[in-house]
């Protein structure tokens, strides 16, 4: 081994040039095999070349000396086992594989929220029109006829009438020949009957004269023959009152029954008959009526 003597050489002191010999003579290997023998770390910052001619082969020694020439740091290790060399270059990617087969299908995802209505559509086109539903029943009606044979007359007359009337308790109703409207019968109806056409009327107004078995009906508010101013003659049973003036032209003018004793109660201007005498109330008193010239 080469050794470096410092003999003589002090710390701190001048080196002579005596002393640089020393490191040379140490080189040329005059103590030992080895040319340089470090204790420690060298760096060397250039480049190193050992000579493999130069490198004593031991094939039984347990270590060996390998460079890392990453680092660039020299180092032993042990003979069985290399270092793991650096990694190598990634392979060519191999080609792609078949496709596997689907998997299930999941579950369904719940329903999103419902979206705004639409605007609303046009209106489509009118139906065709529906058949005609039937005929409704007829309405209530008044004018009627009767086949009963009567004879004209004041009182109660009881005659069949047409059936299904409008007739009620109460109204006032003429019943008129079919041969001769001067021949007829007025007053109230006291009863009838719906289904069978049976009339009952309490005649109080009648004119003409005579029996037949053909009439008409209806209601009456006119007399049903024309109405006032009236011609003709007419047979009044209870009270006539007049309003205004009153003109009778025939032979026998007011044909009276007597009223004994006079009656209470009536209108001015009413007239009556007592015994013989014709009587005229005032608004006051009854007063006998005197014929004479005015």
């Amino acid at each position: 081994m080469a050794t470096i003597s410092t003999s003589g050489i002090a710390s701190g002191s001048v080196i002579e040039p005596t002393h640089i010999l020393r490191p040379i003579e140490a080189l040329n290997g005059a103590t030992g095999p080895y040319d340089v023998t470090i204790s420690g770390s060298v760096n060397v910052s250039g480049s190193l070349r050992i000579a493999t001619g130069s490198i004593i082969e031991n094939s039984n020694h347990a270590v060996v000396l390998a460079y890392n020439t990453s680092s660039g740091d020299v180092y032993h290790t042990n003979s069985t086992s290399g270092t793991s060399g650096s990694s190598g270059t990634s392979g060519t990617n191999g080609t792609s594989g078949t496709n596997g087969t689907s998997g299930t299908s999941g579950n369904s995802g719940t329903s999103g929220s419902s979206g705004s209505s639409g605007a609303s559509g046009t209106n489509g086109t009118s139906g065709t029109s529906g058949s005609s539903g039937t005929s409704g029943s007829s309405g209530s009606i008044f004018a009627g006829t009767s086949s009963s044979g009567a004879t004209i007359a004041v009182g109660s007359l009881t005659i069949t009438a047409t059936t299904g009337l409008a007739y009620t308790t109460g109204q006032s109703i003429s019943v008129t020949s079919t041969a001769n409207k001067a021949n007829y019968m007025v007053g109230r109806i006291t009863s009838y009957n719906i289904v069978t056409g049976q009339l009952i009327v309490d005649v109080t107004i009648i004119g003409g004269s005579g029996t037949f078995s053909s009439w008409n009906t209806n209601l009456e508010s006119t007399l049903n023959i024309g109405g006032f101013p009236y011609t003709g003659s007419a047979q009044i049973s209870g009270s006539l009152v007049v309003t205004g003036s009153m003109f009778v032209t025939a032979s026998s003018v007011i044909s009276l029954a007597p009223s004994n004793p006079l009656p209470s109660g009536v209108n001015s201007g009413s007239l009556a008959v007592t015994g013989s005498n014709l009587a005229f109330y005032d608004g006051h008193q009854w007063k006998k009526v005197t014929i004479g010239s005015f």
